[in-house]
C-alpha cells in the first residue's frame, strides 16, 4: 500500500525543486515548498480544470505544464483522488522531469497494487 511518506521521495527525482500532494477537495496532505498553501491552491485549480476539460474523454491528462520564464516550471500530475504539483529547476529539461515523474507515479502505483495481492 502507498503511503505519504512514498510521495516525498519525489523531492529525489532530478530536476524536482519542491512539490506538494493535494487532495481533490483541497486538503493539502504532504509537501516540501516554501510557500505550501498557495502551491497547493494552484495546484488544486490546475488540476480541477485539467480533469474538467477532459470530462468527455475516458482518460484523464497525463500531466499539465505551467511554463515560466526563470525555467522553474510548475507540473500537476494526477494520482489517484489527489494532485501532485511539482515545480522544476531551472536545470534540468521539462520533458525529462515530466517522464521521470510519471515513472515514479507508476512505479508507486505498481508498487501499491502488488501489496494488495
Amino acid at each position: 500500500m502507498t503511503t505519504l511518506y512514498d510521495f516525498t521521495k519525489v523531492k529525489g527525482v532530478v530536476g524536482v525543486a519542491e512539490y506538494v500532494l493535494v487532495r481533490q477537495d483541497g486538503h493539502l496532505m504532504v509537501h516540501d515548498a516554501q510557500d505550501h498553501e498557495a502551491l497547493a491552491q494552484l495546484v488544486l485549480l490546475c488540476g480541477s480544470n485539467c480533469d474538467a476539460i477532459k470530462a468527455d474523454i475516458p482518460s484523464r491528462f497525463h500531466y499539465f505544464l505551467f511554463s515560466r520564464e526563470c525555467g522553474e516550471h510548475l507540473m500537476v500530475f494526477p494520482v489517484g483522488g489527489y494532485y501532485l504539483g511539482v515545480v522544476q529547476t531551472s536545470a534540468v529539461e521539462s520533458s525529462h522531469v515530466a517522464t521521470t515523474v510519471i515513472d515514479f507515479i507508476r512505479k508507486l502505483v505498481r508498487q501499491s497494487r502488488q501489496s494488495e495481492s
